[in-house]
């Protein structure tokens, strides 16, 4: 909730504007387009407390019903305009809000079924995405939860001053909205071509490569490369998996889903997290585990921003010790999600605690303005270079994530930006493998596949690079 506390605020603001202005309506306005908002609001919820599941915004036709809400809206605007014969001074501003947002939501509600947007719509997507940055989270977008619903204009003229003052501030929020578009436009046009400079990778990629996927999606048909790379929430059993051979396994925890909606005690997380990773590697074997969310990203939801590195590291040294004798030949790894401040002292302490890890990387995600630059992703690995320039024998470096949501880029962006990360991987010195994020759309959007299962072109490319790599199953 926190993470998109604005966002809740603009949706409960537009529902009860909307409830207010079509006061006393009748006709498609009570039986449309009010009874459409709340049940598009029900699926924005419901995706963000079941984020693990399969997202509803994402089913076939679901996404195509906001834009068409967005089109009943400018039909309501219209209509009212054209009853009352006289136009709001505010209402403009409202008008603007339901054409710009509206027209950002529809080029997202077609790139998500496979439409490919082209250049100058992936300058919209990236304008909307950077709008989205800003209502609680850097990849809110990435969530598939903020979309926005039309402001309806209301029919009855205000009898009082309270009323006309009401009608004020949403047509600030809009305005505002609208003007921030507007004042980005510039930002996300560069964003787009940036992704032109990205490297490409060479036909064939030789580095060992895997792409995350929920294990519990395994199949006959696996993401392609060297590695297979599952996500299980840390409550698993371990029962009812796929058959795969264990030094191809990279093994994450991910939390609980039931946390999403209630988390506890940052001791008690952490336990369930040690348990559910020693009961896994015991079970699976996995050549690499990663047991722990990132420490200055997503971990800091489940355990606070209040421990220390120190802390980290001491909760690490117990695990790899534990981790020695359930699994003598499985790695722990740690991914970071940033190179603030706060990741190089994680680093550090990492890095330098001894039998503390084996392996430490980065999380290449794009997002916001300035990381979605020409060169993030080499500014990045450029840093994890200088961090380790001092150190005698530092922790293997693997790209432990790496990820673009087409819906906020479009899908060029994502595949130049992946083939980027590979072609880097390939020409820097000391990387010893690459994990890509993610295999399917799963209530978050890095897909290298659509919701519906089918192919982006990001995945295309990247299959054919890694053709070569065949997993080995079986245990």
């Amino acid at each position: 909730m926190t993470l998109h506390a604005p966002y809740f605020l603009f949706l409960a603001i537009v529902l009860a504007w909307n409830l207010w202005a079509a006061r006393g309506a009748r006709g498609f306005e009570r039986w449309t387009i009010l009874p459409l908002q709340l049940a598009l609001t029900v699926v924005l919820l419901r995706d963000r407390f079941f984020m693990e599941q399969p997202a509803w915004l994402l089913a076939p036709g679901v996404a195509l019903l906001f834009p068409a809400l967005f089109a009943l809206g400018l039909l309501q605007n219209g209509r009212v305009w054209r009853t009352r014969g006289e136009p709001r001074l505010t209402e403009f501003a409202l008008l603007a809000f339901n054409l710009v947002v509206g027209a950002c939501v529809a080029l997202v509600a077609a790139e998500s079924a496979g439409w490919s947007s082209g250049p100058k719509g992936a300058v919209l997507l990236a304008d909307y995405a950077l709008l989205q940055d800003l209502l609680g989270h850097r990849l809110a977008h990435e969530w598939t939860l903020c979309w926005h619903l039309p402001f309806l204009f209301r029919r009855r003229a205000p009898s009082t001053l309270p009323g006309a003052f009401m009608g004020l501030f949403p047509a600030a929020l809009a305005a505002f909205s609208v003007i921030l578009l507007g004042a980005l436009l510039g930002s996300s046009a560069h964003v787009i071509e940036s992704f032109a400079s990205e490297p490409q990778a060479s036909p064939r990629v030789q580095i060992p490569t895997g792409v995350w996927m929920r294990a519990d999606e395994a199949s006959a048909s696996a993401p392609p490369g060297a590695l297979q790379a599952w996500v299980l929430p840390a409550d698993h059993s371990g029962n009812g998996l796929p058959e795969v051979a264990p030094d191809t396994l990279v093994l994450a925890l991910r939390a609980p889903e039931s946390w999403t909606r209630e988390r506890p005690e940052a001791a008690l997380a952490a336990d369930v997290f040690r348990t559910g990773a020693l009961r896994l590697a015991a079970r699976l074997r996995p050549r690499l585990l990663l047991p722990y969310p990132e420490p200055d990203g997503e971990g800091t939801a489940f355990f606070g921003p209040d421990i220390t590195p120190e802390q980290w590291a001491t909760w690490l040294q117990s695990t790899r010790a534990a981790l020695r004798e359930v699994s003598p030949n499985s790695l722990l790894g740690v991914r970071l999600a940033s190179t603030s401040p706060r990741g190089r002292r994680l680093f550090s302490a990492f890095a330098t605690t001894p039998d503390c890890v084996d392996v430490l990387g980065p999380r290449l995600s794009v997002g916001g303005v300035a990381p979605a630059a020409a060169g993030f992703a080499a500014a990045t690995l450029d840093t994890w270079e200088e961090w380790s320039a001092d150190l005698v024998e530092p922790p293997a470096l693997w790209i432990l994530a790496a990820g673009l949501s087409p819906l906020a880029y479009g899908e060029r962006a994502q595949e130049q930006f992946l083939l980027g990360v590979l072609a880097r991987a390939e020409t820097r010195g000391g990387i010893e493998a690459v994990l890509l994020d993610g295999w399917r759309d799963r209530g978050r959007t890095r897909g290298l596949l659509r919701a519906d299962g089918s192919s982006r072109p990001a995945g295309i490319a990247v299959a054919e690079r890694l053709s070569s790599q065949g997993a080995r199953r079986g245990r």
